[in-house]
């Protein structure tokens, strides 16, 4: 069973939830974020980046910084932009895009589940930035931004949240062609019905933030007993079938390529030149661009590899001596999602990349039969949606529980 609790967030005043809710920080380059707090100083960002407010410059990662992130939160609260619900609830987020929509439940989940392996995992995590997110989430005492999970199919929930989401939401906001809303789940019958749904479930399954996950482990471990709220982390969770799983295509610069290369790839690839404009991509059959030529390299064994360890394995380690895919300035990654084949193959043909694979998404049968297994995948396997918030809802690692 899942632990899947109801809590006290901390949510935007729903007057001003467009501006200061944003994408994942990740989602923007430093000099992005000066521009958008310079223009909009209620922006979350500013609270992330508090050196845009006050000009005085702190290292990434410094007490000194962390302070200052802690102080511009309790800025935004004493302000009522942001206000603490006084009892624990369940949120209910909906996302929604041009051709389709996501229904989930924000909640807090516990780290036991993580530690007594309830929660399944598929991707390893870095030791390194599992500790600098830790030291953020000890010293802040914020967590803004959701852990993604998905569940098996249960209709059940499906139909309290459809019951719930009759209602007008409490925030709604449009984020880049986007359409978010939030209801919070005041009936305590269907926070009831939900906690007992959740109680059922036999496991939850990590789509998204494995290092945020981690990170949370560590501080409870670290903190011990002495605050419930360490002992949980904030969480967004969807049935499987709400989820989208893309590909990331891969790129690559700064190579020596070989004049056999063909030749070689031909070992462990039947390769077949393709004269159309599509990638007929299946299991096993990897897409390539080299010299303005599409190539299907079809895998010769019968195997239970994935694409991108197939990929990995076969080319990219062997031919372009590339270990470290994580941390390889030669390859970069573009989601499928984001970069259609042709806009990548246009950056190949400008010089900007030598070549390019394509690989077919990853199911979501797959995911979860790597996690059982307690195995791994390849960094940037999977590029899946929805993508959550950041500061929609806030999780307080100081009063949450």
């Amino acid at each position: 069973m899942a632990i899947i609790l109801p809590f006290r967030g901390i949510l935007p005043n729903p007057e001003l939830a467009d501006k200061i809710v944003t994408h994942s920080a990740d989602n923007y380059t430093i000099l992005e974020a000066k521009q958008i707090v310079e223009h909009n100083p209620l922006s979350y960002l500013s609270v992330i980046y508090p050196d845009c407010i006050d000009k005085r410059k702190t290292l990434p990662h410094s007490i000194e910084r962390f302070q200052k992130i802690y102080q511009r939160f309790q800025y935004f609260k004493n302000n009522n932009f942001l206000s603490q619900d006084s009892k624990p609830i369940y949120y209910i987020y909906r996302q929604e895009h041009a051709q389709f929509a996501f229904n989930g439940i924000i909640a807090a989940i516990s780290v036991q589940d993580y530690l007594q392996g309830n929660i399944k995992i598929h991707e390893q995590t870095l030791s390194e930035r599992e500790v600098k997110l830790k030291e953020y989430l000890k010293h802040c005492k914020i967590n803004a931004e959701p852990v993604l999970f998905f569940y098996e199919k249960n209709i059940h929930l499906q139909t309290i949240l459809s019951d719930i989401q009759s209602y007008p939401p409490f925030i709604e906001l449009i984020l880049d062609n986007v359409t978010h809303k939030l209801w919070k789940s005041t009936n305590e019958v269907f926070n009831q019905q939900i906690k007992k749904l959740f109680d059922e479930l036999p496991a939850v399954y990590i789509g998204d933030g494995h290092h945020r996950s981690a990170s949370s482990v560590l501080l409870a471990k670290e903190l011990g007993n002495t605050n419930k709220s360490t002992q949980y982390f904030l969480g967004a969770f969807f049935q499987e079938d709400e989820l989208k799983i893309y590909s990331f295509h891969r790129l690559l610069k700064n190579i020596s390529i070989p004049d056999n290369f063909i030749e070689k790839l031909k070992v462990h690839f039947e390769v077949t030149e393709i004269n159309n404009s599509t990638y007929s991509l299946t299991k096993n059959c990897i897409g390539m661009y080299l010299n303005s030529q599409r190539y299907l390299l079809t895998f010769k064994q019968l195997s239970n590899l994935l694409d991108t360890e197939i990929l990995y394995e076969y080319i990219l380690k062997p031919m372009f001596h590339i270990i470290d895919i994580r941390n390889n300035s030669s390859i970069q990654y573009f989601s499928e999602y984001l970069y259609s084949k042709k806009q990548v193959e246009d950056m190949v043909k400008k010089g900007e990349y030598q070549l390019a694979f394509f690989t077919h998404p990853v199911s979501i049968e797959t995911i979860k039969e790597v996690a059982n297994l307690h195995k791994m995948m390849p960094p940037k396997s999977t590029y899946v949606l929805p993508k959550l918030l950041n500061a929609l809802v806030i999780y307080s690692l100081e009063n949450s529980m």
